[in-house]
């Protein structure tokens, strides 16, 4: 069996999640130990340790995500979509979708177009009282660069896709999957997924926007990283 990213990380004499840099991940990459950032994580509290180290959890903007992909750090060739979408998911996993609902709806006009609590229970067989939601925003902004950045992760990892990793906690759910199955992906990320925007300067409970005058928009879904991969497995195999 392969050495685990923390045995590899333990034998750079790193001992410590928090001590990791962007720099020396960079350099355990280049000494061909791992192929990527996730390529050797076993469990998903390895997974959690590295996702939220400080330089891959102070990463914020979509220039600071693409310098990641640059230096090979992130790998649509070697990560599983779970686990780069969890990545890029500003909530972690104590978050529930129905705090993260009830958030949007108290800053924005109850009369908007959005998936409600009762449709995600009802219609998709959620629990919105325990299910972990997504945020994506900076290099995730809107359906479509979604569908995009799926794409690429789908060209690069040639037949043998790596959907989620085998500890991956996606959620068992067959009124979901025939919900998604019954649709393409362009069709049912608007169903269950909420548009949301914040204007320059203007701060919310995802933190301060900030950069051009246009609005910073951002994608919540009520589910989290790995089951939305899943769906798009689904997807994709189903068509």
């Amino acid at each position: 069996m392969e050495n685990s990213f923390t045995e590899i990380m333990n034998a750079a004499s790193i001992l410590d999640f928090e001590k990791l840099t962007l720099d020396t991940i960079e350099k355990i990459i280049q000494s061909g130990k791992i192929n990527s950032l996730y390529s050797h994580v076993q469990t998903i509290d390895e997974f959690y340790n590295i996702r939220w180290c400080p330089p891959i959890h102070d990463t914020q903007t979509a220039r600071e995500y693409s310098l990641l992909f640059e230096k090979r750090i992130l790998s649509f060739k070697y990560d599983s979509l779970g686990e780069l979408l969890q990545t890029i998911n500003f909530c972690r996993d104590s978050y529930t979708v129905k705090a993260e609902w009830e958030e949007y709806i108290k800053h924005n006009d109850s009369e908007e177009n959005y998936p409600t609590l009762q449709f995600l229970e009802h219609e998709l067989g959620l629990n919105p009282q325990q299910d972990s939601p997504l945020l994506a925003q900076a290099i995730i902004t809107d359906q479509r660069s979604l569908i995009s950045f799926v794409e690429k992760w789908h060209t690069a990892q040639g037949e043998n896709k790596k959907w989620n990793k085998p500890y991956a906690p996606t959620l068992e759910n067959t009124k979901l999957y025939n919900f998604i199955n019954q649709q393409k992906p362009e069709v049912w990320l608007k169903k269950i997924a909420i548009q949301g925007s914040v204007r320059r300067g203007e701060s919310d409970d995802y933190g301060t926007f900030s950069g051009s005058d246009r609005n910073n928009t951002y994608l919540l879904f009520p589910l989290d990283g790995w089951t939305l991969a899943e769906c798009f497995r689904q997807s994709y195999e189903n068509k």
